[in-house]
């Protein structure tokens, strides 16, 4: 989104910010190193990720909104497969 399709990205934060308090983290979610096979890159991009978008970081109710359905998919399906724990899966409950 951020090269091919930035407006997408820019109406969706300006969307989002008239009714919730929009926080931006432009990071990879690590669908293209699971697609390649490369798993522990994959595990490491997800556990940096479960890091920055969970409680005391974020509220616990905090939703995380995805415009790209690959991307939601992979923090939604992905994350619990290669990763374990309690912010793992509500990280993927409260993704959108």
């Amino acid at each position: 989104m951020t090269y091919n399709y930035p407006q997408i990205g820019r109406a969706t934060t300006n969307c989002s910010s008239a009714l919730l308090e929009v926080v931006l983290v432009q990071a990879c979610c690590g669908r293209p190193m699971i697609s390649k096979g490369l798993v522990a890159e994959a595990r490491a991009c997800a556990s940096k990720n479960v890091e920055v978008l969970k409680p005391p970081h974020r509220p616990a109710a905090f939703p995380v909104l995805g415009c790209e359905p690959s991307c939601l998919l992979t923090l939604r399906d992905e994350y619990p497969d290669l990763l374990q724990g309690e912010a793992v899966q509500k990280l993927a409950q409260r993704s959108f």
